[in-house]
C-alpha cells in the first residue's frame, strides 16, 4: 500500500493503523485482522479549500484478474479475492510488485472537513461475494444484437451507446468495437467494457485489404474466403490466390504452407507439386512453437478493467490445448473464458482488422 503522493507518515498511535499527512490532507489505513481480513482507507480534507488527490495505491501481488472500475472493485487471487465493499476505485495498471488499485483515486476532490472512506475485505474462494446482479450474461455480441443488463434499478449510459428500458432491465446497443458502459446504481457508478463484432464473412475481406506485401497472409485469408458458400467474384479471388501462392511458397512459412495445403485440397489450382515441395520437411508444430510460449496465459470470463494482452495467437493455441485434452478438469473452466476472450478480440479486430490476428482466429476455427 502506498499513501497519496506528497503525504508523509505520522508516528503510529496504535497497532494496525497507519496515518499520513500533507498540507490540507489526512490519509489513514487501518488493518482489521480476523477470519476475513480487511483494509479500511480514509481521506479527510483539513484545510480551507478543496484538496485534489489521486488516492491510495493498493498493490496486490498474485492478482489474476482485476476489475477496478468506479463503484466496483475486485481483485482475484488463486484461492481468494480482495473485494471492495464501499468507496470507489480506479485502474492503476501492473507494477513490478503486483496489480495496482487506485483507491479513492481518480483525482478525488475533498472539501474541507469531508471524509472519504473505502473498505476492502479478503475472502477465501468459497466465500467470495457474487458478481453484481446487473452484470450482462454476455458482454461481447454480434453486431446489431442487444446486450442485456438484467436490473431495473440501474441506469446505463455511454458514448455511442443507446440504452432502452425493457421488462427485465436495459437493452444496450452500439457500433462495432469495444466501448465503456457506465452503470449507475445505488452505490455509485461502475464501468464495464462491452462490444460488438462483425461476422467473419465481413471481417476477413477487411483484413485482406490490409495484408499489404504479406503474400502468405493474403493466401491464407483467401483460402478461407474461397471455402465460403455463395461467394461472389470467385474467379478473381482464385487468380489472386494463385499469384499470392506463387510469391510465398518460394520461402515456406506457417501461413504459406497452410494456405498451400488448403488450396491443394479445396481448389483446382495446379499447385500440388509446389505445395508438396514447400511442405516437405516443414513442421507446422515446430513453426507454432517457434512463435514463442504462452506460459501463464489463462483466459477468464470474469470482467476486468485492464486491457489484457491476450492475443489471437494465444486464443488459438489454448484452444488447441483444450482440444487435445477434452477430459481435463481445466477444460470447462477455461472454455468459457476462451469464448469471452475470442469474442472480445473479434470486437477489437472489427474496428481495427489486423490481418495476422484474423489469420490466427481462422486457424482456431472449424475450417482452420
Amino acid at each position: 500500500m502506498e499513501a497519496p503522493e506528497g503525504c508523509k507518515p505520522l508516528p503510529p498511535e496504535e497497532p494496525g493503523l497507519w496515518a499520513f499527512e500533507s498540507r490540507g490532507l489526512l490519509a489513514e489505513v487501518r488493518f482489521r485482522p480476523g477470519k476475513r481480513e480487511a483494509l479500511e482507507f480514509s481521506l479527510q480534507g483539513l484545510g480551507e479549500s478543496v484538496v485534489e488527490t489521486q488516492g491510495f495505491r493498493f498493490v496486490v501481488e498474485g492478482c489474476v484478474v482485476g476489475w477496478l472500475a468506479g463503484a466496483t472493485g475486485r481483485m482475484l487471487l488463486n484461492g481468494a479475492a480482495w473485494v471492495m465493499l464501499s468507496g470507489w476505485c480506479g485502474e492503476g495498471g501492473v507494477a513490478p510488485e503486483g496489480r495496482v488499485a487506485l483507491v479513492l483515486g481518480g483525482s478525488a476532490g475533498l472539501v474541507p472537513g469531508r471524509r472519504a472512506w473505502s473498505c476492502w475485505r479478503l475472502y477465501p474462494e468459497h466465500e467470495i461475494p457474487p458478481l453484481p446482479a446487473w452484470l450482462p450474461p454476455e458482454r461481447y455480441l454480434p453486431e446489431g444484437e442487444a446486450i442485456e443488463v438484467p436490473d431495473l434499478d440501474v441506469a446505463c449510459t455511454g458514448n455511442d451507446l443507446v440504452a432502452e428500458t425493457v421488462d427485465e432491465g436495459s437493452a444496450v446497443r452500439g457500433p462495432v468495437g469495444c466501448h465503456e458502459l457506465a452503470v449507475h446504481g445505488s452505490n455509485g457508478v461502475s464501468f464495464l467494457e462491452i462490444g460488438w463484432y462483425l461476422p467473419m464473412e465481413q471481417l476477413v475481406p477487411k483484413a485482406l485489404k490490409r495484408a499489404g506485401n504479406r503474400a502468405d497472409l493474403e493466401a491464407w485469408l483467401l483460402t478461407w474466403l474461397l471455402a465460403q458458400p455463395g461467394l461472389g467474384e470467385r474467379e478473381r479471388l482464385l487468380d489472386q490466390l494463385d499469384l499470392a501462392l506463387g510469391d510465398c511458397l518460394e520461402t515456406p512459412g506457417l501461413w504459406s504452407v497452410l494456405a498451400g495445403l488448403r488450396a491443394a485440397q479445396s481448389t483446382d489450382l495446379p499447385i500440388r507439386d509446389e505445395v508438396e515441395a514447400a511442405a516437405s520437411g516443414f513442421s507446422v508444430e515446430e513453426a507454432l512453437a517457434a512463435e514463442g510460449p504462452i506460459d501463464g496465459v489463462a483466459p477468464s470470463s470474469h470482467p476486468g478493467s485492464a486491457r489484457v494482452d491476450f492475443t489471437a495467437r494465444d486464443v488459438t493455441l489454448v484452444r488447441f490445448r483444450l482440444a487435445g485434452n477434452p477430459d481435463s478438469p481445466a477444460h470447462q473452466e477455461l472454455e468459457q473464458g476462451l469464448r469471452s476472450a475470442e469474442a472480445r478480440l473479434r470486437c477489437v479486430l472489427s474496428a481495427d482488422p489486423d490481418p495476422e490476428a484474423v489469420a490466427w482466429l481462422l486457424l482456431g476455427s472449424p475450417l482452420g
